[in-house]
């Protein structure tokens, strides 16, 4: 009897085990499907915009915060010249929830928000594209060649005007765009880990590598090179001048008189048969995230021209894959598994109806744990599925040894929070 009893609480005791162990082999295999999820970020001051106001009438300021929110909100410059856009401009008191002066270093600015629903139906009367308050982080690596030097520009590097003025302006492009930019610490963590030479090279995988500490969704490089471009002044050729001729040409000033008239700060004297070479500026960037994208070729003498138009060709580029466009309109299936209890399922379906590209929801099915969700969207499956990547709970899962179909319906893993 004795050894009966002992039989059955080994067997119980190895049930038990086996129990855990599939348990905990599950999780790794589920966990190792998962889809990772990357840093995403909620912009809170989405429908709200701080402008100059010093010198400027109410209705003026007004008319610049709202159309600041406009380009915040759907993410492009030319959403203010839809005429319907350009129409509401007119009366930004209508969209207005209430604004406040704030005084910065003796110059007045105004602070407005705007009513959020007022704006979003805005964009659709006009047909316009809507990028939500959940956005990607984003890594940003400026690596500034100067006299032959490269650095990684970041607060605890940069030292002269020009590199503060760049990362000051990347980071006031970030406030007035609604992209979440990061700036590298160039600690000692990454002193000992970045490689400049990929960093120039703009190779992908080991800059993904000593990122990863920052977990962005993704990641973007700007490189700034400085190079000499000769603008010679060209020859005259020289005729027999007539007496009135020769009086003009004595009243016109020569090389030294123009050398001492400008700035000669921002010239450099070439030894390439030109008498003064502007120092001129080339910029590039490349996207590194599922694929990489490289730009093209960014060249003047005003960097911060320069900068501006990079930065808005990087958040045009991101654009392009998380904003859903008003355009088209559809149905999309969406399976979720994990869902164990109401409570989950009343979570699940107010954050899907909380999606700015999600107009409703619907249970379709419920087997075991799983639900079907028809979504309907505004815009393309792929910029949800894009949005949904973004988040913590709704995780995506992919089987590893499934064949890729497009018209599978995804699976997501819901986990509280």
């Amino acid at each position: 009897m004795k050894f009966r009893l002992f039989l059955s609480a080994v067997s119980v005791s190895l049930a038990l085990v086996f129990s855990l162990v599939s348990s905990l082999a599950w999780n790794l295999v589920l966990n190792a499907m998962l889809i990772p999820t990357a840093s995403a970020v909620e912009v809170t001051d989405l429908y709200q915009a701080k402008v100059l106001a010093t010198g400027q009438k109410s209705d003026t300021a007004l008319k610049k915060a709202m159309a600041e929110v406009l380009v915040k909100v759907g993410g492009q410059l030319d959403v203010v010249k839809q005429p319907l856009m350009a129409q509401a401009l007119r009366k930004p008191r209508s969209y207005l929830v209430r604004f406040r002066y704030q005084t910065e270093q003796q110059q007045s600015f105004l602070i407005a928000d705007f009513d959020a629903n007022k704006i979003n139906s805005l964009f659709k009367q006009a047909d316009l594209a809507i990028w939500g308050n959940l956005r990607p982080q984003v890594l940003v690596w400026l690596v500034a060649q100067e006299n032959g030097e490269r650095q990684v520009l970041a607060d605890s590097t940069a030292t002269d005007a020009s590199s503060i003025a760049m990362l000051d302006q990347i980071k006031q492009f970030s406030t007035q765009r609604g992209l979440p930019v990061l700036l590298p610490l160039m600690d000692l963590t990454d002193a000992t880990e970045v490689d400049y030479l990929d960093l120039w090279a703009r190779f992908a995988e080991p800059i993904m590598a000593f990122s990863a500490r920052y977990r962005p969704e993704a990641t973007v490089v700007i490189r700034v090179s400085d190079y000499i471009a000769p603008e010679p002044i060209p020859a005259q050729v020289a005729e027999p001048a007539t007496d009135l001729e020769a009086d003009k040409t004595s009243l016109q000033p020569n090389a030294n008189q123009v050398l001492g008239a400008v700035n000669t700060d921002s010239l450099v004297v070439d030894n390439r048969r030109c008498v003064v070479c502007e120092q001129e500026w080339q910029m590039d960037w490349s996207f590194i995230g599922q694929q990489q994208r490289f730009s093209q070729s960014y060249r003047g003498n005003d960097k911060k021209q320069l900068l501006t138009e990079v930065l808005n060709d990087i958040i045009d580029d991101i654009y392009q894959h998380y904003a859903a466009t008003t355009n088209a309109e559809q149905k999309v299936l969406l399976d979720v598994a994990n869902v164990s209890d109401l409570k989950q399922y009343i979570n699940i379906t107010a954050f899907l109806q909380s999606l700015s590209s999600v107009q409703s929801v619907t249970l379709v099915s419920a087997v075991g744990q799983q639900r079907r969700f028809e979504v309907d969207i505004i815009g393309s499956k792929e910029a949800l599925l894009a949005a949904l990547k973004l988040n913590q709970q709704l995780r995506q899962y992919i089987d590893p040894l499934a064949p890729y179909r497009p018209e599978q319906v995804p699976v997501f893993i819901w986990s509280d929070q």
